[in-house]
């Protein structure tokens, strides 16, 4: 942890003369993947021991989850991970948390509109799990709590980007930012430099509603052409500051739930070389969710979402389409008293075709043994998920958890 961790932890309140009370729990699992098509090697291999730890005294809280894993196929996973830690202090009406924490915003699944406050590890793609390709990062979170809505305000001091495939993977994008010899310029730790965020939720008879604001940076690097002193075209790549502004919706009706997201993305940039000198345009984005669910009978649960990233003011200079439609399809079945969770998602690129979609299989043994298996089929010959196509994958996981 860095250093603005250690200053602002004598913030927290002493519990040396409370009573604690700790708690401990974990998991491991074992993942290992084949590809399908020749020359059928193994996609992913890895094996997890997760540790979880909780103590608590009268008014506070800490929580610590750390990884140790061992990957066979990606150098370049760190064999200790230390996920989250984090302080919580409670009082009446508000709460804070301090810390290496997972920030998640946002109403829907595996489509970051609104929840980008955490960046993505992206080194595997889509082969883990939602909830594990979400990256700690060092926080403060203040949350003002009234009985129909809440108060967030978040702070962060330190730049954390997501992290992409090194070259030579099997799950590299081709624009990765890695692919490309010219190292990623990184925003300096400063004040000027922290990431500032607040979200209003409203907690209403109909549903819930959010409103969202944040000052950050880019996950990812865009390419950026400066003159040296030849005055001739330099690339580089940089993180870029932006500004997002949302507000994201959940309605329950019956058997169904309505969710949505619409963001307003500013402060992008694209730098150009042309007869005339370096040319930079700036541009903005809109982007939208909107998704219905519903919780069938006999433990069935289907759920359909449509979204869609349109860069405004369009011009054919930016290296963007104007539209980005996609559609996610996930469906859900439990058999044999819940034992037995068939399950898909699907991602469906609406412009080029191109398609991913998860078929697994999850038979609990017991309470806290599971046997996982399933494929990973990807189509098209256009668009990001068509990138790959060849990485048709079967696939076995094991976990048990105490």
């Amino acid at each position: 942890m860095k250093k603005w961790f250690f200053l602002i932890m004598p913030l927290i309140p002493s519990t040396t003369n409370a009573q604690v009370d700790l708690e401990f729990s974990g998991f491991i699992d074992s993942y290992h993947a084949v590809r399908i098509n020749e020359p059928q090697d193994r996609l992913s291999s890895w094996t997890r021991l997760r540790l979880e730890g909780d103590w608590y005294g009268d008014n506070i809280r800490g929580y610590t989850s750390i990884d140790l894993e061992y990957n066979d196929l990606i150098d370049d996973y760190d064999v200790l991970n230390l996920r989250e830690l984090y302080f919580d202090y409670f009082s009446e009406g508000w709460d804070l948390r301090v810390g290496k924490q997972i920030i998640i915003w946002g109403e829907t699944e595996g489509l970051q509109i609104l929840d980008v406050v955490s960046p993505w590890d992206y080194r595997e793609f889509l082969a883990r799990d939602f909830d594990d390709l979400r990256k700690g990062i060092p926080a403060i979170r203040w949350r003002w709590l009234r009985d129909i809505w809440n108060l967030e305000l978040i702070a962060i001091p330190d730049f954390e980007p997501a992290s992409f495939a090194s070259p030579g993977s099997p799950w590299a994008f081709p624009s990765s930012p890695l692919q490309h010899e010219s190292p990623a310029i990184q925003p300096e730790d400063t004040i000027e430099n922290a990431e500032l965020g607040a979200r209003l939720s409203f907690f209403l008879n109909w549903g819930d509603l959010s409103f969202v604001a944040l000052r950050t940076w880019t996950d990812e690097p865009v390419p950026a052409v400066a003159l040296n002193g030849t005055n001739a075209p330099a690339l580089s790549y940089e993180y870029q500051r932006q500004h997002i502004y949302g507000s994201g919706l959940s309605i329950p009706r019956g058997d169904f739930i309505f969710r949505g997201e619409l963001a307003y993305y500013s402060g992008s940039s694209f730098t150009s070389v042309s007869g005339s000198g370096v040319n930079r345009l700036d541009y903005a984005q809109l982007k939208w969710v909107a998704g219905l669910e519903w919780n069938g009978i006999s433990g069935f649960t289907a759920a359909i979402q449509l979204t869609d990233s349109q860069v405004l003011d369009y011009r054919p200079e930016i290296p963007l389409p104007e539209h980005n439609r996609m559609m996610t399809v996930s469906l859900e079945k439990t058999l044999f008293r819940e034992t037995l969770r068939l399950s898909s998602f699907s991602f469906i690129g609406l412009e080029a075709g191109d398609t991913f979609t998860r078929i697994s299989f999850d038979y609990a043994l017991n309470d806290a043994t599971h046997l996982l298996t399933g494929i990973d089929i990807f189509t098209g010959d256009e668009g990001y998920l068509s990138a790959f196509s060849e990485n048709d994958q079967f696939w076995l996981k094991f976990k048990f958890s105490f």
